[in-house]
């Protein structure tokens, strides 16, 4: 699952939110999709720096469609892509 801990660090550090701001585990997940966050402590040539989480909902956005999160501490991250049907 998300670490939360890790999510509200970064947004503190980056100037997303204030420092201890109070946020519903909801609302810690959603900060995901801020641009430019980031949990890594390195970005690698291969990992830590590909599109970001706000590209991705905004371009599901863009198509009619919506991101949804549920996270699971230490069991894993479900995210849910949901777009229109074509024609």
């Amino acid at each position: 699952g998300l670490d939360r801990e890790a999510i509200r660090r970064r947004a503190e550090q980056g100037g997303v939110i204030d420092p201890g701001t109070p946020l519903s585990d909801a609302a810690l997940d959603e900060l995901i999709f801020s641009p430019g966050l980031t949990t890594r402590e390195q970005a690698e040539p291969l990992a830590g720096r590909g599109i970001g989480m706000d590209v991705v909902r905004s371009e599901v956005a863009r198509l009619g469609g919506s991101v949804a999160l549920h996270s699971v501490r230490g069991r894993g991250l479900v995210v849910g892509l949901h777009l229109p049907p074509t024609r």
